[in-house]
Order: structure tokens, then sequence, then C-alpha cells
């Protein structure tokens, strides 16, 4: 009987987490039903003891008073814009263990609860494809938080929320820049959803938009720049560069002929965004390179650009050093 109890009671907590909220309440009748369908015999008078009983041991169940009283589940153990912020945090992280989600659900889900309704009317307005306006926060050079450009009121057609380098970030086509941009949503204020629509801008790819920026700086246009770094620091940028597809896929790239002769060698990386593996680069510690070119290398990786005009050349090399 004790099992029995055991059972109808957590039947009774999963059935109005699952159906229940401020909107859609449920009488004891609908849990008792819900109980039969599970093969639990309930009378009403056990459902209303063990409601009771679930509400006394700190259970957030609401009672809507009235002729038939009405019951739904209040506060539960993450509400919905804190779902989608820890499932968009899961999503971009590598690997995460059950373990790891506590201390992840405690540093994604910010402490001002204000963020989580910006979300919750951000993501409604994604989906109604409806405009939406705000302000923006800056920060002084004596960390004074201001509104920029004397509080002005940005007119946004919303695309997507993003999780990127541990914060939130809005991307829309700003009316201000006459173009696509992204705000950070902890630094949104006096958001307001419209009842006017918009069109969704036609083959928009919000990976390819904000893999063209580093840890989400905009800017003007771009510049071909050269990274000098430690070569113990190679294998940290091959991963970094590889997961937004800064550097050339190897196992593509290279002639059938090549790629036999170094595919032992080849270096692996995860796409963050789409999962997929790709071999980014070659490693070439254990070549005759170095003792013949008298280079002093310690467990080089070597790898090609992804927009690099001199991807021949680049093969070229790679074929010349396997065949020393």
């Amino acid at each position: 009987m004790q099992s029995q109890g055991n059972i109808r009671v957590v039947e009774m907590l999963r059935y109005l987490y699952q159906h229940t909220d401020e909107n859609h309440t449920a009488t004891v009748t609908d849990i008792t039903a819900y109980l039969k369908e599970r093969g639990i015999q309930a009378v009403r008078q056990t459902v209303y003891a063990d409601l009771n009983a679930l509400i006394t041991a700190g259970f957030d169940i609401v009672i809507v008073k009235s002729t038939q009283n009405q019951y739904f589940m209040g506060n539960r153990l993450f509400e919905y814009p804190e779902l989608k912020m820890l499932a968009d945090a899961v999503a971009s992280s590598k690997i995460i263990s059950a373990k790891g989600l506590a201390s992840l659900s405690s540093r994604v889900i910010p402490g001002n609860e204000k963020v989580y309704y910006i979300i919750d009317s951000i993501h409604s307005a994604i989906l109604e494809h409806r405009q939406i306006e705000f302000q923006y926060y800056e920060y002084t050079q004596t960390k004074e938080k201001i509104l920029k450009h004397d509080g002005y009121r940005y007119l946004l057609n919303p695309y997507a929320l993003e999780w990127k380098n541990d914060h939130y970030y809005l991307i829309g086509y700003s009316h201000k820049h006459n173009r696509v941009a992204h705000f950070r949503v902890d630094r949104l204020a006096g958001v307001e959803v419209l009842s006017t629509e918009f069109a969704q801008l036609e083959n928009f790819d919000v990976a390819a938009y904000t893999n063209t920026m580093i840890d989400m700086f905009a800017s003007e246009g771009t510049l071909d720049v050269e990274l000098q770094c430690d070569n113990e620091l190679m294998r940290v940028i091959i991963d970094h560069y590889g997961e937004m597809d800064g550097f050339l896929n190897l196992e593509e790239a290279l002639p059938a002929d090549l790629y036999e002769q170094v595919k032992d060698y080849l270096y692996p990386v995860t796409n963050a965004e789409t999962g997929q593996e790709a071999f980014c680069g070659i490693r070439i510690g254990d070549t005759s390179f170095g003792e013949k070119t008298g280079l002093i290398l310690e467990d080089p990786v070597l790898t090609i650009m992804s927009n690099s005009p001199h991807t021949d050349t680049a093969i070229q090399l790679i074929r010349y050093i396997f065949e020393q």
C-alpha cells in the first residue's frame, strides 16, 4: 500500500509539472482521471490529502478557489527562460557531465530576475515575427551604468537569441544601423514587444553571422593578420579557430595521394556549432623537416587558413615535408 501511495504522489507531481501552469489549471477530477490512465486507483479524498501534503512539504502548488477548486504548479525548479538558457549553454559546450550541470546553472542563470522575462518576451517576438523596441546600457570609465545615446530606443526585427562566451546575444535587423546587429541581453532595458510584424531576412544564417566575429566584437571591415604564438599554444589556437571554421578541413583539401600519405598525422577539431569533426592540422614533429632545415620545433602542427589565397603553395609545402 505504501508503495502504491508513493507512486501515486510521484505521478501527481509529474502531471502538475507537465500539464499545468497559470493558464492551464487542473481539477481533482482531472488528476484522478490521469491517475486512472496510469493504472493507479485514487478517490477524491485521497487526492485532496495528497495535494495538501505536497503543499505542506513546500511544493508551490497554487489553488484557485471556486466551486470546483483549480490547481496548477507555480514556481518550478527551472522556468522556461531558465531552461532555454541552460539548453543553449549545454548546446554550446563541447562536453558537459551531469555533475557539472549544477555549476553550469549557477553560472548561466543570472541573478537579475528581469533577464528571465526579457528572454521570454524576445523569444515570443521571434516566434511571432514581431518587432521590438529597447534601450541599451553601456559603462563609463568609472564603471557607471548609463543608457547609450541619451536613452535612444532601438527598433529591431529580432532573428535569434544566441549564447556566446557566457553571454546571451540578441541578433536582428537594426533600423538604426540599417544592417544586422547584435546586443547583449543583460544590457537591454525597457524591452517592448510591438504589434508590428516583420518579414524574416531570407537565407539568414546565425552561425555564419557569429563566426565572422571574434568574441562577438563587430567591425566595419576585415583585415588579414598574421598570428604569432609559442609552439605550445598551437593546439589551443587550432581548437579555437577550427571550431569557427577558421582552418581548412585537410581531409577534403588535400589531393587523394597526399592524404593517404599523411592521414595518420592529421589533427582533429570538433566544430562547436555543428558538432562535426574536421581534420584541421597535421602533426609534423615526427618528420625530418626540423632536422634538415635546422628549425627547432616542439610538437608542431601545420594548418591552412580557410581564407588563404595561397592554398596550393601550402599543399606543396606539406608534400615537400612528407617526402623528405
